[in-house]
């Protein structure tokens, strides 16, 4: 290596034969815009120049850059003419390129940037070159190669995340598509809104097949006679020892395939159906507290170590969240409380059901329904199908009280 002076005017980004730039971030991104400006007004005023000069590659009469776009687009910005750079005569266009996707020291590339950085490895590398280059499992690998082929073009504004999963859905073009199609900030939530109604089919699929096997008849409506004796919205909620004769009585049915209800067993006695039909929507409300909880705190036990400020904005004494004799001796020595985990803990033990003991919605507990449940969205969590039934009932209830 040696360092020499350069014209500006001599000086390129790696090209392909088409003029595809190997290793030149994507300046009209506004963050990459900004931070041209911020790195010139770093630089010496009087000779423009970066305390670290550019490193180039000598390509015949001009130079190609290896490690620096940015700053000699920041000289460009500023007019400066010629500057010191370190010339490396032994590197090759593929070696640029491995050292774009192995070093990333001065300012992390955009998501979109480092991926079209890799897709260039794909053009003349192995998948076992591409995977020890770049990180990734020789699996992870041949999986963005089969969505390159797939998409073509489209893949130099998809990020390998996207690559990576798109896969999943090879068997279903027009979900293949949606994703294709979607904003690159939106299609993380496409893919899972299409998980999870892939999730509902085979659900309602199994609960379907396993009341046929079972001899359970699907009944509109409950029959004279029968008393309620539980709710179900899946196979294996079916209980192994069922009274003969129980029917399953729909309560929601996708066509025709049934969703969710209720099995009812013949009764002894004279039934009250008013009082079935409660029990019944009692045991869906239950069922439906019973899964939110289960989702909020799978969610809550894996994100525990992170701050979740929104969580705990509802405390109105941080002291609560201690013990009486730590309270006591934080109050009597004027020790702050900071939020930390203990009071993540405090709140989300907090919680309760958005119902009294009869099932019944009450204002100030719909309403803190809803709070929670905002505040863990805030915080990244995604709700589950049955909190997000008993929030639209909280709501319901709230807008209710309003307007007594």
């Amino acid at each position: 290596m040696q360092i020499e002076r350069v014209r500006i005017e001599d000086v390129y980004p790696v090209e392909d034969e088409y003029g595809n730039q190997y290793l030149s971030r994507d300046y009209s991104l506004k963050e990459n815009q900004r931070y041209i400006e911020e790195l010139a007004a770093s630089f010496d005023q009087k000779t423009g120049e970066p305390n670290e000069p550019p490193v180039l590659v000598r390509d015949g009469g001009i130079y190609r850059i290896k490690a620096g776009n940015t700053r000699i687009m920041a000289m460009r910005s500023l007019g400066t003419d010629s500057f010191m750079a370190i010339i490396d005569d032994k590197d090759t266009p593929q070696s640029l390129i491995e050292a774009a996707i192995r070093t990333d020291t001065k300012k992390a590339y955009e998501p979109i940037e480092r991926s079209r950085f890799e897709q260039q490895l794909y053009l003349f590398g192995t998948d076992e070159y591409v995977s020890e280059t770049t990180g990734r499992t020789v699996e992870e690998v041949r999986k963005v190669r089969r969505t390159i082929e797939s998409i073509e073009d489209a893949a130099e504004d998809m990020t390998i995340d996207r690559m990576i999963a798109l896969v999943e859905f090879e068997d279903d073009q027009d979900a293949y598509m949606e994703i294709v199609n979607a904003k690159e900030g939106e299609w993380q939530k496409v893919a899972s809104d299409i998980r999870i109604s892939r999730e509902h089919i085979k659900r309602r699929m199994a609960l379907k097949e396993a009341l046929d096997e079972r001899g359970i008849k699907i009944v509109d409506e409950t029959p004279d006679g029968y008393i309620f004796h539980m709710y179900t919205n899946s196979a294996e909620g079916l209980p192994e020892d069922l009274p003969e004769q129980a029917v399953f009585s729909l309560n929601y049915a996708v066509d025709g395939i049934p969703d969710n209800g209720f099995l009812y067993v013949p009764a002894s006695e004279d039934v009250n159906p008013e009082e079935e039909e409660k029990r019944a929507q009692d045991a869906v409300l239950e069922e439906e507290y019973e899964k939110t909880y289960a989702s909020r705190l799978a969610w809550f036990l894996e994100h525990i170590e992170e701050d979740m400020p929104a969580l705990c904005d509802g405390i109105q004494d941080p002291l609560n969240a201690y013990s009486y004799e730590i309270r006591a001796f934080m109050g009597e020595n004027n020790i702050p409380a900071p939020l930390g985990i203990e009071h993540r803990i405090y709140s989300f033990i907090a919680m309760r059901k958005p119902w009294n003991f009869e099932h019944e919605f009450e204002g100030s507990r719909a309403c803190g329904f809803i709070d929670i449940t905002n505040a863990l969205r805030s915080c990244g969590y995604e709700p589950c199908e049955e909190e997000l039934n008993l929030y639209a009932r909280a709501e319901a209830a709230l807008e209710e009280c309003e307007e007594r």
